[in-house]
């Protein structure tokens, strides 16, 4: 049986051999088409890319800026939301920080602030309230929503944005405070927008004084941060 099964023909064996042999070749070949030769200077060009994005962000949060010290604020707002859309895309995500992200949202939100676009500002306070990592930060989002609020028609909500604003203020950087004031005479038209005209009363009164104008914050800025809001 052992020598029947060797003595087969050798045309037979070859010819398995090579079946083999040509298998192997093939599979060696394809595997190797399959190997992907990145030129020496991928790395440099992805760096250039990235620089030059960086710059592109740098000169129209600029140019931002500029429009809005000309008042020219409907301008600046599409710069801005533009800035946003890129930073929303993960391909930009680190090119803009977080610090960077909120001093946009809060020009932004003076920008439609000071157009009267009170819903669009209480919808770019919420999403600034996500990015917010300090507490005086929050008191500040929490008098601007109330605000809004109060714009709106809001009045209760306003109320308690700003009893919160207020409360904070008050407590950490005194009554005497310029944005501890602005919160009182906002509290006052609140109260009157209410009805609460007693209160309004005596809200204005304790708010009466010198209310200096608050500068916008930068992004440098994030531990000091302070921001006007017109109060009409």
């Amino acid at each position: 049986m052992r020598l029947s099964t060797v003595s087969s023909p050798a045309t037979h064996g070859s010819s398995a051999r090579y079946s083999v042999l040509s298998q192997t070749t093939v599979e060696s070949t394809t595997t190797k088409s399959t190997v992907s030769i990145q030129p020496d200077n991928v790395g440099n060009n992805q760096t250039s890319d990235i620089d030059l994005e960086s710059d592109f962000i740098d000169f129209h949060y600029q140019k931002a800026k500029e429009d809005i010290q000309q008042k020219n604020l409907s301008r600046a707002e599409k710069r801005l939301l533009k800035l946003l859309s890129m930073q929303s895309c993960i391909c930009h995500e680190q090119l803009i920080d977080n610090n960077r992200k909120v001093a946009i949202l809060f020009w932004l939100y003076a920008c439609q602030s000071g157009q009267s676009k009170w819903e669009d500002a209480r919808e770019t306070l919420l999403n600034l309230e996500h990015c917010s990592m300090d507490g005086r930060l929050d008191s500040l989002i929490k008098y601007n929503l109330a605000n809004c609020h109060f714009h709106l028609g809001d009045g209760n909500i306003a109320s308690n944005y700003c009893k919160m604003a207020m409360k904070s203020f008050r407590t950490t950087l005194g009554k005497e405070s310029s944005i501890h004031l602005r919160a009182l005479a906002l509290m006052a038209q609140i109260s009157d927008l209410l009805g609460e005209h007693d209160e309004a009363d005596a809200y204005r009164l304790l708010s009466m004084g010198n209310l200096p104008s608050i500068s916008l914050p930068t992004e440098e800025q994030s531990s000091t941060w302070r921001i006007g809001s017109h109060v009409v």
